[in-house]
């Protein structure tokens, strides 16, 4: 089958034009090999790339939000090696730190008894200032680029075909200018939406704070319930970006037919995704605890991804039986 990039359903495999909004469908059908991963065409039997039998997939859907949680815990407790990705990200920021403050404190070990060590202090501020830029460039590099590999990665979990660190890296750094694109164009849109919600908040706080005698933390608490219908807007839309940039790597796909795809998933599993929404807010209050409860909130922060993959999956195959 054929599935539609504008609207996410499937079409025989002879269609030029989607039979749902008519749009062009893709002209190649591509085979997924279970065990290296990469695309092959219709036609082959065998992956061109490992030697492979390319066979049918053996993905079943899941119906229920439940399942997927379920579905997904099962895949966490048994393959740790969706772990790693993490494990390699965290040892390459510790790795920057760690040379960033070597290089600051080499940067700063000068004699102070002389007057023109303040040269080299200056010299020594420019290059720590240089290496700390160098190092936010690569982090910042390496935070796009884990987006599409960590997406990529956790899918092969879902759809149980072999995990390839290297491969998903791989094709993390492929799509990054796309994901900075996608990254920018997000983090634009929600500064001006958070401005806009602000002027009305701001100005019903300075309304109450210079017409009430109330204490400065009695005036705050007042305030909160002001703030919900802010948090209702931007939660949601935050959570609807993050889809929106999975989906890119769901479907290689670019921000505006993943931005369309999501929309239309949205509407027809806006339930499903309420409840792992609730889960992820509820779960954020475990990191009260230090260390540990980062690390179950990070464990459970997985498994939610590994769920919305499995039920985003589950709503596409079932997508050509519905009406």
């Amino acid at each position: 089958m054929k599935v539609c990039i504008e609207c996410g359903k499937e079409n025989p495999d002879t269609s030029l034009f989607c039979k749902y909004c008519g749009a062009k469908l893709p002209e190649s059908i591509m085979k997924m090999c279970p065990d290296c991963g990469k695309e092959n065409p219709e036609t082959s039997r065998f992956c061109k790339y490992c030697g492979a039998e390319l066979t049918k997939p053996t993905y079943e859907p899941r119906m229920k939000v439940t399942d997927n949680i379920k579905y997904a815990f099962n895949i966490t407790t048994s393959n740790l090696k969706i772990f790693y990705p993490t494990l390699i990200m965290v040892g390459a920021m510790i790795g920057f730190g760690v040379i960033f403050l070597i290089t600051t404190m080499l940067s700063f070990i000068v004699p102070s008894s002389n007057a023109s060590n303040s040269t080299f202090e200056f010299i020594g501020i420019i290059f720590a200032f240089i290496v700390l830029l160098a190092e936010i460039l690569v982090m910042v590099y390496f935070a796009i680029v884990s987006v599409p590999a960590f997406q990529d990665v956790y899918k092969s979990a879902v759809t149980k075909t072999k995990i390839e660190l290297r491969r998903s890296f791989n094709y993390g750094k492929s799509r990054f200018v796309s994901y900075l694109v996608a990254t920018i164009l997000f983090m634009v849109v929600g500064f001006i939406l958070m401005f806009a919600l602000s002027i009305p908040y701001l100005s019903k706080f300075f309304e109450i704070a210079s017409s009430s005698t109330l204490p400065p933390e009695q005036i705050l608490q007042s305030m909160w319930w002001y703030g919900v219908p802010m948090a209702l807007i931007i939660i949601p839309y935050e959570a609807a970006s993050y889809l929106a940039m999975w989906i890119m790597a769901w479907e290689d796909v670019d921000i505006g037919p993943a931005i369309k795809l999501g929309s239309v998933y949205i509407k027809k599993r806006w339930k499903d995704l309420l409840v792992i929404l609730v889960i992820v807010a509820a779960s954020y209050v475990l990191m009260i605890i230090p260390i540990l409860g980062f690390i179950i909130t990070y464990a459970i922060m997985v498994v939610l991804n590994l769920a919305v993959i499995d039920n985003y999956l589950s709503y596409k195959t079932t997508l050509n039986q519905e009406p």
